[in-house]
């Protein structure tokens, strides 16, 4: 399977009326909102599995 060469694009302009970019920027936002669960469980997991490490190899004194 061949493919054509690369070309640049250039854009210039965009030409959007406001409400339907408000529109696009809400439902931007909205599905944003799972992926920010996901980010937060993983650093929620990560600190579990630093505390764990800490507990495990006695750094007890850090938690008063």
């Amino acid at each position: 399977m061949s493919q054509a060469p690369a070309s640049s694009v250039v854009v210039v302009g965009f030409d959007m009326p406001f409400w339907p970019l408000v529109r696009f920027l809400i439902k931007i936002a909205i599905a944003s909102i799972p992926a920010g669960i996901v980010i937060a469980f993983f650093y929620m997991l990560v600190g579990w599995i630093y505390g764990a490490i800490l507990l495990a190899t006695h750094h007890t004194n850090l938690l008063h």
